[in-house]
């Protein structure tokens, strides 16, 4: 059996609902090289018998015995792929038409680069819009400290480069699995990149695991914010901890004393990367520089003193 370029790898669990959609969305590929590993996670709605309704030879289904949640089935599913090229999906999501070529002709271009993500573009709930993230990796590396900047259905892997690095999904991690993963490859100096185009469409609804259990969620995401503040070899305090989220969330309370905090924070973490060179300075400082910004700009909004930042990495970045 000839190897695939790519393996489309998609976790399915009780998804009747839009499963076929997706499935549909991969078989209309303009990339025609390719198998589609479905991980049924234990189905008990039809999502079994709707895949099985496709005589596609190019789809590939292995089930689950039970249930064992998205990191497991993933890291199931990555080591039974056959093509080098791993294209996630979601089983509520849509690949466009160009996704897969688009991707593993990058790849393909960029023998360094490991992850390429892309724009997505929302539907279902709500208006549709276009979600851009960094392109370049030194770029999304820095702005996790802060926020995911590789959509996780979007995403496409080279297996090779992460089988070095010993990298895999976190199984204890319920939710932001994605996101820790990326966080690791980041503190590994794993190239990553997206694609400056939408290539998959990102189905917003009432269902989704980020919003069944939203909390859980944050705490994850949270998590892996305290990891890689810990990387730049800082030990922080509870209050500023709070402070982080706040900033990474933008729930900060309007008044004196979080912008201060806020602004003290943020001088931290630029003197602790500049020692720790966790992450490449220069893009580090843009993403400091542009909360340095919302800050400013809230403190005046809000004729609230802003603190002298003379003296701080972003003296010379900073203008508010």
């Amino acid at each position: 059996m000839n190897t695939p370029r790519i393996t489309f790898l998609l976790p399915v669990h009780n998804n009747a609902a839009t499963i076929a959609q997706t499935i549909e969305s991969i078989l209309c590929q303009t990339l025609a090289d390719f198998e589609l590993l479905v991980m049924d996670d234990g189905s008990s709605d039809e999502s079994a018998e709707i895949i099985r309704a496709y005589s596609d030879a190019r789809i590939r289904i292995v089930r689950n015995e039970r249930h064992l949640e998205l990191a497991a089935t993933l890291n199931r599913g990555l080591a039974l792929v056959r093509a080098e090229y791993v294209a996630r999906i979601d089983a509520d999501d849509i690949c466009l038409p160009r996704r897969a070529e688009v991707q593993a002709d990058f790849l393909d271009a960029h023998p360094h680069v490991a992850v390429v993500g892309s724009f997505i573009e929302t539907f279902g709930e709500g208006d549709s819009q276009t979600l851009r993230f960094p392109a370049k990796s030194c770029d999304i590396s820095a702005a996790f400290v802060f926020r995911n900047t590789l959509a996780h259905p979007a995403v496409m892997l080279r297996k090779s480069a992460l089988a070095v690095k010993n990298l895999g999904y976190d199984e204890s991690f319920c939710r932001a699995q994605d996101y820790d993963l990326w966080a690791r490859c980041a503190m590994a100096k794993v190239q990553l990149a997206n694609v400056p185009e939408a290539l998959v469409r990102y189905r917003l609804h009432a269902n989704q695991a980020t919003r069944r259990d939203s909390q859980t969620s944050r705490l994850a995401a949270a998590d892996v914010r305290r990891r890689l503040i810990h990387f730049l070899e800082l030990n922080p305090q509870p209050d500023e901890l709070c402070v982080h989220e706040a900033l990474s969330l933008n729930t900060f309370i309007p008044d004196e004393e979080f912008v201060s905090a806020a602004f003290q924070w943020l001088t931290d973490l630029a003197e602790a990367n500049e020692q720790s060179r966790g992450f490449d300075q220069e893009a580090f400082l843009r993403v400091l520089t542009g909360r340095f910004i919302s800050l400013g700009r809230f403190a005046n909004l809000h004729q609230i003193q802003s603190p002298d930042i003379a003296g701080t990495p972003f003296g010379s970045l900073v203008t508010i």
